[in-house]
């Protein structure tokens, strides 16, 4: 895992092959793999594997499931 940022992937407790950067992104994420998350409070609650996040919050909500997208 590659984690930048204040309190990125914070209570992130398991997980592998993730890149998390910005202030809070990935914050509560727990089981997460193969995770892209670049932005403020992006991905924030993410569970799931092969997600990716670009801007700001974005899938700041998605709790539950992979392969998504989200871009903003």
């Amino acid at each position: 895992n590659t984690v930048l940022g204040s309190g990125a992937g914070y209570l992130m407790s398991s997980g592998n092959r993730n890149t998390v950067i910005g202030n809070g992104a990935v914050f509560a994420g727990t089981g997460i793999e193969d995770t892209t998350a670049v932005g403020r409070h992006a991905l924030r609650d993410a569970t799931g594997w092969y997600n990716t996040a670009l801007g700001s919050a974005a899938g700041d909500n998605i709790t539950t499931g992979g392969y998504n997208i989200t871009i903003g």
